[in-house]
């Protein structure tokens, strides 16, 4: 009977392919925040805006992304790791980050109404 359980331990995936991808996509994340924050955060003109948008867009589909990649990996149970775990953090917090600034600007808006 505990050759049958132990059988099913064996079989689980062991490899970390989507832990990797998340904590590839966390890291460009990151820096792409970075990048935004830095080349942004002091001025504002009309004409940045056309820039702000692409990489703002790079920034989203990136925390899709890594927000899929993260979920795959916990769905095929990949060994815990370091990797794994600050890939998976940083990618909600990331995207909790981006749901928290869409809330609080829709809620500023309404507060000027």
């Amino acid at each position: 009977m505990n050759d049958i359980l132990d059988h099913d331990f064996e079989n689980t995936p062991q490899g970390s392919t989507f832990a990797k991808l998340a904590f590839g996509t966390a890291m460009f994340t990151l820096c792409m925040f970075g990048y935004i924050l830095a080349r942004y955060s002091g001025k504002v003109r009309a004409d940045d805006f056309a820039h702000l948008w692409i990489f703002t867009s790079i920034t989203q589909f990136s925390i899709l992304m890594g927000l899929i990649f993260s979920v795959v990996s916990m769905v095929r149970r990949e060994k815990l790791r370091f990797i794994k775990g600050v890939g998976i953090g940083l990618n909600f917090f990331f995207f909790f980050l981006v749901l928290g600034a869409i809330v609080f600007a829709m809620w500023m808006d309404g507060m000027g109404e």
